[in-house]
């Protein structure tokens, strides 16, 4: 896994996942490593998890997690509080 900065276009850290193991529990120790503050971080149907969730917004990040059926309402939350208006 790791946390890639598309406005640079490269990666700032990678952690692998250990051995028998999955992605959500390298995303946590990935997001510890870098400084999001600000940033809007998106993470696909893995690591759509509330511990995750709540990671980031501790962090004072913003999130896009998807599930593939949610990802509408999350763009779209995310979209209104950038332009402070409901979408």
């Amino acid at each position: 896994m790791s946390v890639w900065a598309s406005e640079f276009g490269l990666s700032l850290g990678q952690v692998a996942c250990a051995e028998k193991s999955n992605e959500i529990a390298a995303i946590p120790e990935l997001l510890r490593l870098v400084n999001i503050e600000g940033a809007i971080i998106t993470i696909d149907a893995m690591g759509t998890q509330k511990a995750i969730a709540a990671q980031i917004m501790a962090s004072k990040a913003d999130y896009v997690l998807s599930d593939n059926v949610l990802i509408v309402a999350h763009i779209q939350w995310a979209v209104s509080r950038v332009v402070g208006r409901e979408c």
